[in-house]
């Protein structure tokens, strides 16, 4: 096999690393969503442009991870919804290490909306319910990296219990609202529903004004808009997703399992649900193998 004369190999590589980034910073630029996915999809079918590669490519995918307790007490029955926090700042420290930076759901509704891939390595972090240990043990870490959460909250249940527990036990307290409104303009928030029902046992009219008050209720309160939605138990169907959406739900998280892409329903967004034994050695490797671990339940030392 013919020898590539001297310093031959440094110029090619130089050369391929100058293309690789001119078409990195084109994709930001182009106007077309279409052009971006087609080419950002051929890369990464070629394996020519790795996203471990680089952390700043533009991507088409995002995990939305879901979080409820930060604690270590409480019911039994409810140990898969409740992490320790000493494991949940094992996982904020494994993000910001992995290069990962937050992307608040409003935006990635938007990206969605609009077809386009977004900058870097993404995430969104979502916490269900409005639990008062996020305050206290979550929102330090999150301060710490950096980082932006969507906080779910249940709107006629705020400053009290999460009584949708109570058949397991003592239910855990809620935020109150002074409470809410001293987190960081790092944490937004959505909708839960009034009173954390299950969607699709409501009749069509209930639901309908379940969804605008609850929406009333939190804008008023909070002073902000609140687009987006949580299905209470991720319980929804074609039905409930017709209806939130016409009582103006812009963007709404399920309990489905898997990672977000654009061209996703926007009213049907999958989640990664973190469960209360993911140890700090299975979210690494779930990280590792791009989040595809995820089994429809909870992520967890079980999942291994």
């Amino acid at each position: 096999m013919p020898q590539r004369p001297p310093g031959q190999s440094v110029i090619c590589h130089l050369s391929f690393v100058m293309l690789r980034s001119a078409i990195g910073y084109w994709l930001c630029a182009a106007p077309s969503a279409t052009i971006h996915l087609l080419v950002l999809d051929l890369w990464r079918n070629l394996g020519l442009f790795p996203e471990t590669d680089m952390p700043d490519a533009p991507t088409s995918s995002v995990p939305i991870l879901m979080y409820h307790r930060i604690a270590t007490d409480g019911p039994s029955g409810l140990a898969r919804w409740r992490l320790a926090p000493d494991l949940f700042a094992a996982h904020m420290e494994a993000l910001h290490r992995a290069g990962y930076q937050t992307i608040k759901l409003e935006d990635w509704a938007d990206a969605i909306d609009q077809r386009r891939p977004v900058q870097g390595k993404r995430i969104v972090l979502t916490f269900d319910d409005g639990y008062s240990d996020f305050l206290t043990d979550a929102v330090p870490l999150l301060r710490r990296y950096d980082f932006s959460a969507t906080m779910f909250l249940v709107a006629e249940r705020i400053g009290q219990t999460a009584l949708w527990d109570a058949g397991f036990g003592e239910p855990a307290p809620l935020m109150g609202w002074e409470e809410i409104k001293s987190l960081p303009k790092e944490i937004e928030f959505g909708a839960h529903s009034c009173t954390h029902q299950k969607m699709t046992e409501m009749a069509p009219t209930d639901l309908w004004e379940d969804t605008v008050k609850t929406r009333k209720i939190l804008e008023q309160s909070l002073g902000v808009l609140i687009p987006t939605l949580a299905y209470p138990y991720g319980d929804q169907n074609e039905s409930v997703r017709q209806i939130v959406r016409e009582a103006g739900t812009r963007a709404a998280v399920t309990t489905e399992s898997g990672v977000s892409k654009l061209g996703d329903d926007l009213l049907q967004l999958p989640r990664i649900e973190i469960g209360g034994d993911c140890t700090a050695e299975k979210f690494n490797w779930l990280m590792e193998h791009d989040w595809k671990e995820a089994d429809g339940q909870s992520v967890g030392v079980e999942s291994l």
